[in-house]
C-alpha cells in the first residue's frame, strides 16, 4: 500500500478512536446521572455504549474500503460484508433496546401475556431477521425469491424438526392461553412440583425448592399433561394438615383446641396467610379414630413452607391435647367372630394350648 492508503486509514481510525472515547464518556456521564435519579434506563447504557463503539469502527472501516488496493472482486465482497454487517449490528442493537423497553413497561404492553424467554426470542429473532432482509436487500440479493423459496422448503424443514415445533406451538399457546406464568407454583401429572422459572421456546423451566434444583419439562409434555397451578402472589394455596381423636373424645372440646391451635399457626408463620381463617371441620369415622382435617391457605406452597405448618401443628396439638386430657389412639382394630365351631376352632390354634373361653354365637 502507498503513503496516501495509509494516511486514509490512519485519519479514518484516529477519527473513530476519537468519537469513540466522546461516546464511552458521554454515555458513562448519562448512566451516572441516571443512576442517580434512580432511572432504570441506565441499565440499557452499557450495552448500546459497546455496540456504539462498534458501529463507529465498522462504519470507520466502511470509509477505508476505497483507500485499500483491492481487485475489483475482493471489493465487492468486501463491500457487501460490511454494509451487511452495518445492518445486522443495528438491527441487533435496535433488538436489545425493545427487549429492555418492553421489560420495562411490560405489564402496560402485554397486560395477560407473562413475559418469559419465549416471547423475548420471538420478539428478538423477528427484529433480527428483517435486519437479515433488509441487509440482504442493501447489497444487491434479491429476497422475494429466497422467502419463496424458504416458503416451499419449509415444509420440509416442518417435517425434519416437528418435535421442536411441537414444543414451540405448545409454548406459545401456554402464553397466549395464560395458563401459567414466571413465578406461579404448579404440579404436573406425574408429581412433578416447582416454581415456574421461565418458558423457552423448547422447555418450561421448574425450580424445585426442595431438592434445590431446576427441573427441565418439554413444554410438549406440559401442554398434554393434567396441571395444578397455584398463581404468584394469590396466597389461595391450600394445604390440609389432620389428627385423629378417640371416639370417646368431646369433640367440641377437641375442635375448640385445634381451632386455638390453627389460630396461632397463621399469625406465628408468614408463609400461611392469615387473611383466611382456617377451617376445621370432622371428616370421618376411621377405623381408630374420628378425624379432623385443618384447610390453611398458603402464600408460599412450596414444600418447607408446608414441612413448617405441619411440624408446629403437631407439636401444639399434642401439647395442648396432653394438657386437656385428650387422647390421639394408636391404630387398632377390633374383631369379633361368630359362629365359631369352638372345636374345630381349637385343633387349629394346636394342642396343649392356653386355655380359652370361647362364646358360640348363633
Amino acid at each position: 500500500m502507498g503513503k496516501t492508503a495509509w494516511l486514509c486509514i490512519a485519519k479514518y481510525m484516529f477519527g473513530a478512536t476519537l468519537l469513540s472515547l466522546v461516546v464511552w464518556f458521554v454515555t458513562a456521564e448519562v448512566e451516572n446521572w441516571l443512576k442517580r435519579k434512580k432511572y432504570r434506563f441506565a441499565q440499557i447504557l452499557p450495552s448500546l455504549k459497546i455496540y456504539g463503539i462498534l458501529l463507529i469502527f465498522l462504519s470507520a472501516f466502511y470509509l477505508i474500503i476505497p483507500c485499500l488496493p483491492l481487485s475489483s472482486h475482493v471489493y465487492n465482497l468486501t463491500y457487501k460484508a460490511v454494509v451487511f454487517g452495518l445492518f445486522f449490528l443495528v438491527f441487533w442493537a435496535i433488538g436489545v433496546f425493545v427487549e429492555f423497553v418492553l421489560g420495562l413497561y411490560s405489564e402496560k404492553v402485554f397486560r395477560n401475556i407473562p413475559i418469559t424467554g419465549l416471547l423475548w426470542a420471538i420478539i428478538r429473532w423477528t427484529i433480527l431477521s428483517i435486519g437479515i432482509l433488509v441487509g440482504l436487500d442493501a447489497i444487491g440479493i434479491p429476497i422475494t425469491p429466497m422467502i419463496t423459496t424458504l416458503g416451499v422448503g419449509g415444509v420440509a424443514v416442518a417435517l425434519a424438526v416437528q418435535d421442536v415445533l411441537s414444543n414451540i406451538f405448545a409454548g406459545f399457546t401456554m402464553l397466549v392461553a395464560h395458563q401459567i406464568k414466571p413465578g406461579d407454583y404448579i404440579i404436573v401429572g406425574d408429581g412433578i412440583e416447582g416454581f415456574v422459572k421461565d418458558i423457552t421456546w423448547r422447555n418450561t423451566v421448574l425450580y424445585s425448592p426442595l431438592m434445590g434444583i431446576d427441573v427441565i419439562v418439554p413444554n410438549n409434555n406440559m401442554a398434554q399433561s393434567i396441571i395444578k397451578s397455584a398463581a404468584a402472589g394469590s396466597g389461595k394455596f391450600g394445604f390440609v394438615v389432620s389428627v385423629g381423636v378417640s371416639y370417646d373424645t368431646d369433640l367440641m372440646k377437641a375442635y375448640k383446641i385445634v381451632s386455638d391451635v390453627a389460630m396461632r399457626i397463621i399469625n406465628e408463620i408468614p408463609e400461611v396467610n392469615n387473611q383466611y381463617p382456617p377451617i376445621v371441620a370432622y371428616q370421618e369415622f376411621g377405623n381408630s379414630s374420628i378425624n379432623i382435617n385443618v384447610l390453611f391457605r398458603m402464600h408460599n406452597p412450596a414444600p418447607l413452607a408446608r414441612w413448617k405448618v405441619t411440624d408446629l401443628f403437631v407439636k401444639e396439638v399434642k401439647k395442648a391435647f396432653d394438657e386437656a386430657g385428650v387422647e390421639i389412639p394408636f391404630s387398632q382394630h377390633d374383631i369379633h367372630i361368630r359362629d365359631v365351631n369352638v372345636e374345630q376352632f381349637e385343633k387349629l390354634m394346636g394342642k396343649g394350648g392356653s386355655k380359652c373361653d370361647y362364646t358360640n354365637r348363633q
